[in-house]
């Protein structure tokens, strides 16, 4: 009987184990995916004080072309689904900056959920602990 209970035990751990994992790789993309936005951000803020009209464009990773600023007041922005939107940088920006919020709610929410985890996960080793003591 306490067999079953183990064996049920070591694989909630193992399930646990995986979700922990998985909130760990979500965290991680997320640092990343601020990181990024923070660096466009600071991108867009030297772009409205930057005089000068030539640029760098990416063309495809590492790859870049000279380019010619024509109107460094407007920038058109995705809002997804291939629909370029006309924004000022100061819009930019701004959309930028919520981006991040919304970046770090969902960031607090999985280190939320990261806790519930591994309490579960340190709980279930203390059955297990106890259950093993038992069988000695």
């Amino acid at each position: 009987m306490e067999s079953n209970k183990i064996i049920e035990l070591y694989n909630q751990l193992e399930l646990i184990q995986r979700q922990i994992q998985s909130v760990e790789s979500q965290l991680d993309e997320i640092v990343k995916q601020k990181e990024q936005v923070k660096t466009s951000v600071k991108a867009l803020k030297d772009l409205s004080e930057e005089k000068s009209e030539e640029v760098l464009v990416p063309i495809v990773n590492g790859v870049f072309a000279k380019a010619k600023l024509l109107d460094t007041k407007k920038l058109l922005v995705s809002v997804g689904s291939n629909v370029l939107v006309s924004k000022s940088i100061d819009e930019a920006v701004k959309l930028l900056e919520d981006n991040v919020k919304e970046l770090e709610t969902y960031q607090g929410q999985l280190e939320a959920t990261y806790k519930q985890l591994i309490a579960e996960f340190n709980r279930i080793q203390d059955q297990l602990s106890k259950l093993s003591g038992a069988n000695n």
